[in-house]
Parts: C-alpha cells; structure tokens; sequence
C-alpha cells in the first residue's frame, strides 16, 4: 500500500548516561531532506542518522529534534575544534579584504558557530550512547511510519473514489459517441435540404460526409488508452513502495489523452464530461504529490 510523505512520530529511551526524546515530523519533497537539531557534543551521530533515516524514508522534507538529559553532573571538558575555528577565521578575513570590510573579527560569533566549541566526557562510551539515541529513534521512526501509512490508506481510498468516476465518464462517452455520429448525420441531412429547398440528400455523398465526420472525431484509441492507464494506476496504488513519482507520470499521460478527446469532440455532452474528467485528473495530481 502507498505512504504519504506526511507524518509524525515521537520517540523516548533512558539509559546509563541520559535520556533522549525525539520528534519527526515529514512533509512532501522531491527527495530526500533532512533538517535535524542535535544538542551540542551529538554532532557525531549526524552523519549516522541521516545514513539510518534514509533506509527507512525513501522521500520527504524530514524535520527532526533531539532532546538530551544527562543523567549526571560529570565534569566535562570544552574543546576547541582548532582546524574548523581557523577555517572559519580564514574564510571571514578573505571575505573582509574581498569587500574592503574593516575592523575585528568578533570571537564571540566563531565560538558560536556549531560544532566550534563540544565538550568531552571521558565517562560516557560513544557507542552506548548511540544505542540510546538509536532506541528513541526507532520508536520516533515506527510512530511516524504508521502516521504515514494511515495517511496513504486515505489517499488511496480517495484516488480510488475519482479513478471510478473517470471510468464512468468514459463509458458515458463511449456510448454518447455511437449516438452523437446518428445525430450528426440526422443533423447533416437536414441542413443540406433545408439549404437545397427540400431536394433529396445524395446518399453517397451524405455517407462520405458522415464517414469523414466519424473519422475525425473518434476516440476510441485515446479511450483504450485511458483505461490502460487507469488500470495501471490502479496497479500502482496497491502495489507498495516508491511510487509517488510513477503514479505523477500516469496522470500526465492521463490528462495528456483528455485534452485529446476534447480536442477531436464537437458533441456537447461528450465535452462536458472531459471537463468532469480533467477535474477528476487535476485533483489526482495534487494529490499524489503527497505520496512517497
């Protein structure tokens, strides 16, 4: 079953050396975008996060924060990241000369900058804390994922709701285009003895017109490919997985072949059901938008 992008889900785990609480909350994104707030020292783990994430969260705009507590006052440590501090120093100073900028740089804003200034513990093993955090991540991950899928199950009932109205209408133009062929030649016959006095319609010529008038306003390749797509789309919705991209293609295409039925009907009630069509695929599109 499809999953939408949007979710929420929140996680908490104690350990030997604190407690953790995580929230993620997802949006609908291109691809994969994680923007995380870590507390200072557990930029360590951001590389290993996102790594971690990602298996799980194929797409999304993900916004995570992490709350630490430790569990006790152990004295820590402030170290400098010398190599980040002068880079930034560097990078400032050429910036300065650059644009003919005078004056100090102040301290106090590279000090500020993350990961400038962490601070050690001797006390506290990097690989039980991760453990820690990865506990309250998992429980974050599976509360958001269940968020997800329950979304997708309403997205797919509603876009099973307007794939079953475009079959309707389809089958209404099937059937009204049989009839709107009659019409145009009963039309047609009447027009030519009205315009010629009431002398008798040429046959052979009336046919030809009729025949020319089928001819270009069949449908019936664009309406088999409509079907195919709506069955393929169908497909797609239960099948699972990554699917938001391809289900996006399919209502292109979709709406590729209802502006083509349009374009070929001069039949009234035939075009006001390619408009209900095109409402129906529009509102498909923007819906699957959401879907992972």
């Amino acid at each position: 079953m499809i999953k939408s992008m949007t979710g929420y889900g929140r996680g908490e785990s104690r350990g030997r050396f604190g407690a953790f609480k995580i929230e993620i909350k997802t949006v609908n994104n291109k691809f994969f975008d994680l923007s995380s707030k870590l507390p200072n020292g557990l930029f360590i783990f951001e590389d290993r996060i996102r790594e971690y994430m990602q298996k799980r969260i194929k797409r999304g705009r993900v916004h995570m924060a992490v709350n630490y507590e430790d569990a006790a006052k152990r004295t820590k440590r402030i170290v400098l990241d010398d190599a980040l501090a002068s880079s930034l120093l560097k990078e400032i100073g050429k910036f300065k000369r650059s644009k003919g900028i005078k004056g100090e740089v102040d301290l106090n804003r590279i000090i500020a900058f993350p990961g400038v200034l962490t601070y050690s513990d001797s006390m506290v093993k990097m690989h039980l804390l991760w453990r820690n955090l990865k506990k309250a991540l998992d429980e974050a991950l599976e509360l958001l994922e269940a968020s997800r899928a329950r979304e997708g199950r309403n997205l797919s009932k509603d876009l099973l709701y307007r794939t079953k109205k475009i079959k309707r209408h389809i089958n209404f133009i099937k059937r009204r285009s049989k009839v709107s062929v009659r019409h145009y030649k009963s039309e047609f016959s009447k027009r030519v003895k009205e315009l010629s006095g009431g002398v008798a319609v040429d046959k052979v010529r009336l046919a030809q017109e009729v025949a020319i008038y089928a001819k270009n306003c069949d449908v019936t390749e664009e309406m088999i490919r409509v079907a195919s797509h709506v069955k393929n789309f169908e497909k797609f919705l239960h099948s699972g997985g990554e699917t938001g991209k391809t289900l996006d293609f399919i209502g292109q295409e979709l709406m590729r072949e209802a502006n083509t039925i349009g374009a070929k009907s001069s039949d009234f009630q035939i075009s006001n059901h390619v408009i209900k069509i095109k409402s129906e695929i529009e509102k498909i599109r923007e819906q699957v938008k959401n879907i992972e």
